[in-house]
């Protein structure tokens, strides 16, 4: 049986969500839709293809701008990829608007080095 989660988060950057994608190996798409399994079907803003096959919607709030993520569990594959609660995507997303915000300020930003607790640490100059 399929249990689709809906996941309200403050992703609120396509850019950052397609670097995230491409950081973490995963296969972006906009404007499709996404195949939950077990005949649900959401039409997703992005949609992520996973390693494992599954995919996750990610569905733009038109009025506060932040997508909503939907997606079966996929028996504990989504959270193995992921991160349990999306940590990775959430994680990735956030280190690459960071980038690219300091881009846009005229920084730049050093290599990112994960640290033992599994944070994420960058330099900006």
């Amino acid at each position: 049986m399929s249990h689709v989660t809906v996941v309200a988060t403050q992703i609120d950057d396509k850019g950052a969500v397609k670097a995230a994608a491409q950081a973490l190996k995963i296969k972006f798409e906009e404007n499709v839709t996404a195949d939950l399994g077990y005949n649900n079907k959401v039409k997703g803003d992005i949609v992520l293809t996973l390693k494992c096959g599954a995919q996750v919607a990610l569905v733009l709030d038109r009025k506060t701008g932040i997508y909503s993520i939907h997606c079966d569990l996929y028996s504990g594959a989504v959270a193995r990829e992921l991160g349990k609660d999306f940590s990775k995507l959430k994680q990735m997303f956030s280190l690459k608007k960071v980038e690219i915000a300091a881009r846009k300020k005229g920084y730049r930003a050093s290599k990112p080095s994960v640290k033992q607790d599994g944070s994420i640490q960058i330099h900006l100059w």
